[in-house]
């Protein structure tokens, strides 16, 4: 393992999403990591569906693919895929802000109103989720997913997935991304048979307890800083299938 992935793991022992995670990315699963970034959570997957589950890995950002391609070398669970996820086949524009000469690639999105420093663009391939994933993968068992804006897109491309596999999902969603309200999308899933939770550092809580000017407008300021979110800043939502 490499010093940057044990200094990761350290961090990803402290993070309240990963508790998630370890209770649904079960030995034997399909799951997927959309938004994969440098591949810390597909790592994390990878390890906890062992060798007869299944990592689907979407990432566009170049530098990231390879390093998530040389990952896949080891791990062989994993399958990465080189696109950004959408709502359309074919090809998309990547805005990666630039700070102090260096891309920030976590904060990449294809929405151009989720970024807010200066950015440099690169085109890459765009797919549904209904049309990429193999019509012979597994059912799905979790998804995470971090897109920076786009995941009304995503969830849009997948969802003949989602309502046919049903999968636990984990899905970052920021109304400073957006002009439709959160609670838009949170209440699309819902209707379809889950229910919804958010995540913060005490744990999880029913989404009836949300409220978008405490959790998430009251923060964005001046000195909002999107890379070091803000103690009681909320933008993780879980959803969980509801029994039949």
């Amino acid at each position: 393992m490499s010093a940057e992935l044990r200094g990761l793991k350290l961090r990803l022992h402290r993070n309240r999403l990963c508790d998630v995670i370890r209770r649904c990315a079960v030995p034997g699963r399909s799951v997927l990591d959309i938004g994969a970034n440098r591949g810390v959570y597909t790592w994390m997957m990878s390890r906890l569906v062992g060798p007869d589950g299944t990592v689907h890995s979407f990432e566009p950002y170049p530098a990231n693919v390879e390093r998530l391609n040389a990952l896949s070398t080891t791990r062989a669970n994993i399958t990465v895929y080189p696109v950004a996820l959408s709502d359309s086949d074919g090809e998309a524009t990547l805005h990666v802000p630039r700070h102090h000469r260096r891309d920030i690639d976590a904060l990449a999105s294809l929405r151009t109103t989720a970024i807010d420093e200066r950015f440099v663009p690169v085109q890459v391939e765009k797919r549904r989720l209904d049309s990429v994933l193999p019509s012979s993968a597994r059912p799905l068992g979790f998804v995470k997913c971090d897109v920076e804006g786009h995941e009304d897109e995503v969830v849009d491309g997948a969802w003949h997935t989602i309502t046919r596999d049903r999968p636990t999902m984990a899905i970052e969603i920021e109304q400073r991304h957006r002009q439709a309200p959160v609670t838009d999308l949170i209440g699309r899933i819902i209707e379809v048979g889950y229910d919804c939770f958010f995540l913060d550092e005490d744990g999880t809580h029913p989404i009836a307890e949300f409220d978008i000017e405490q959790h998430q407008l009251t923060y964005l300021t001046a000195e909002f800083v999107p890379h070091a979110m803000p103690r009681g800043y909320v933008n993780n939502f879980l959803f969980f299938p509801k029994s039949d």
